[in-house]
């Protein structure tokens, strides 16, 4: 039986509350948005009851939009702090992530240091409610130290399994799981790293028949659409939700599985705080089927992109 179960969609809350409500020493937790009310009381919960509970927040999920003005970055982060504090109970050990260079993304946490929860979803409200969203919890006591460690800034902090913190080795994983002769099953919320895009691109050159899935939105950078344009025009089978957002993060090589929280993105795979599992399918309890059925599902309501649809 293997360590890793993965649950798909909203019912990711109620396991996550399960887990916080289990917790008899610590809870663990970087979260790139903390705004759900069920895990918030189940984080409470928690701290009344004598568990060590510290969290770690994003400063300012939108620093992105004023990347030059320290004085709006400062200030959204006092805003963060003052309403996460109010939010949570006075014995939860809050740590507000401001660092200016570094944006924390992850999603995950560890409980009793013995259990890993990794999520693609940010917990805020409405969160693993959108198409594609994964939670996996991790039962191996070594990823959960190993995540544990990247929390408190270690750069060698990665197992077998863990890819986590700034610059982890997520994307030398990638590499070997893109250099497979397998089909790859791939959707992201954010695909336009370069690397990744060549990688693609050579592999449909090989026939290899994989299948991608994007956001596309009014939002999309240039960038975005600019690469998206050459996978398409590469001939790679490219489809995205029509009305919907997706907000997955998940590539899937016939054997491996990559679920976390960075985007295929340059500063996803190398300047952000991230957090995610790559695992043999073999590992999961269900052999990867939930994970695979959810993309299976999203292919099949997804329509083709177009030259057209990557037009401003």
């Amino acid at each position: 039986m293997g360590d890793l179960h993965a649950v798909v969609g909203a019912s990711a809350e109620s396991a996550l509350c399960r887990a916080f409500d289990a917790a008899r020493q610590s809870i663990d937790g970087e979260f790139y948005r903390l705004g759900d009310r069920a895990i918030v009381g189940a984080l409470n919960r928690a701290a009344r009851r004598g568990v060590s509970v510290t969290v770690r927040i994003e400063a300012d999920p939108k620093r992105f939009d004023h990347l030059t003005n320290r004085e709006r970055f400062d200030a959204a982060a006092q805003a963060t702090g003052a309403r996460a504090r109010r939010e949570l109970d006075p014995d939860v050990n809050l740590i507000v992530e401001d660092d200016p260079l570094v944006e924390l993304h992850a999603k995950a946490a560890v409980v009793d240091a013995a259990r890993a929860f990794v999520s693609t979803a940010n917990i805020s409200p409405a969160w693993h409610t959108q198409d594609g969203e994964l939670l996996v919890e991790d039962d191996r006591p070594g990823d959960a130290r190993a995540l544990a460690r990247s929390f408190d800034g270690e750069a060698t902090a990665s197992s077998t399994r863990i890819v986590a913190g700034v610059a982890s080795p997520l994307r030398a994983r990638l590499d070997r799981m893109l250099a497979g002769s397998h089909r790859v099953d791939v959707a992201m919320e954010d695909l336009s790293d370069r690397f990744v895009i060549d990688r693609l691109i050579a592999r449909r050159a090989a026939r290899r028949g994989d299948r991608v899935i994007v956001n596309l939105d009014r939002r999309a950078s240039g960038h975005l659409r600019g690469e998206l344009h050459r996978l398409v025009n590469a001939g790679v089978r490219v489809r995205a939700l029509r009305g919907v957002s997706m907000h997955d993060k998940y590539l899937d090589d016939g054997s491996s599985m990559y679920i976390g929280s960075a985007n295929f993105t340059s500063n996803g795979l190398d300047d952000s705080n991230e957090a995610g599992i790559v695992a043999p399918a073999r590992d999961f309890d269900d052999r990867g089927r939930a994970a695979r059925s959810a993309f299976d599902r999203m292919w099949n309501r997804s329509q083709p992109l177009t030259a057209g649809d990557l037009r401003k």
